[in-house]
């Protein structure tokens, strides 16, 4: 971590190398993986020496950690392996203008123009219709904090949340028992698992029932200890 530190121009001291070099890049560059569903291999830092938060030329468990890997070290090791082939066999060419070296931002240069680049991407249409009848029998509040967002013409905003995603790879239903009606900030924790979901801290309105097996789902496969 020192050595890649150094390279990039960034004065880390000491043990906080690691960290620092988190903070300059690498949990971004996790989520951005994660969203873009790319391997999860761009380029791996090994610990030259065992310790205890990893084996000898492996990555440490900080680095299994950015990309919320849990389970036994065998599990992990099966993983890593898994996306370094899958890294090996991706078409990175299929890229539109992928990110080079040089569009890589470091301290010294914060101040200049973030590198810009297409990208091509392919979404789910939501069902804009079940998602509104979901705000309108809530009336537009979080079903967490039971705040709403009025905007300056009177109109109240919130956000329908897919309590098991749409998306690759959990496949949810778009249906009313899998949707919230949230603020902004509870829509985000729950995107990114930092919320854990039981059904008794949840505010209920009579039309609108949420199916226990997806707030399951939700804790196991995107709520993150």
């Amino acid at each position: 971590y020192g050595e890649a530190n150094q390279s990039l121009g960034i004065n880390a001291p000491g043990r906080t190398a690691g960290r620092i070099l988190q903070s300059n890049g690498l949990d971004n560059l996790a989520k951005w993986i994660e969203i873009k569903e790319l391997p999860a291999i761009t380029g791996i830092i090994v610990q030259r020496r065992a310790s205890e938060s990893g084996k000898e030329n492996m990555p440490s468990s900080g680095y299994f950690n950015q990309f919320h890997r849990s389970g036994s070290e065998d599990e992990k090791i099966s993983w890593l392996y898994d996306e370094i082939e899958k890294a090996k066999n991706f078409d990175w060419g299929s890229m539109t203008n992928p990110i080079s070296l040089s569009d890589v931002r470091t301290v010294s240069d914060i101040n200049k123009p973030a590198a810009r680049y297409k990208a091509i991407d392919y979404r789910i249409v939501r069902d804009t219709v079940m998602a509104r009848k979901i705000k309108i029998i809530n009336n537009f509040k979080c079903q967490i904090c039971g705040q709403t967002i009025e905007l300056a013409d009177g109109i109240s905003y919130a956000e329908a949340h897919h309590i098991q995603p749409l998306g690759k790879p959990h496949f949810g239903p778009d249906i009313e028992s899998n949707l919230m009606c949230l603020c902004p900030n509870h829509h985000v924790e729950m995107d990114y698992g930092v919320r854990k979901i039981e059904m008794k801290n949840i505010i209920s309105n009579i039309g609108h029932k949420i199916d226990q097996t997806f707030l399951d789902y939700h804790n196991k496969k995107i709520y993150r200890r």
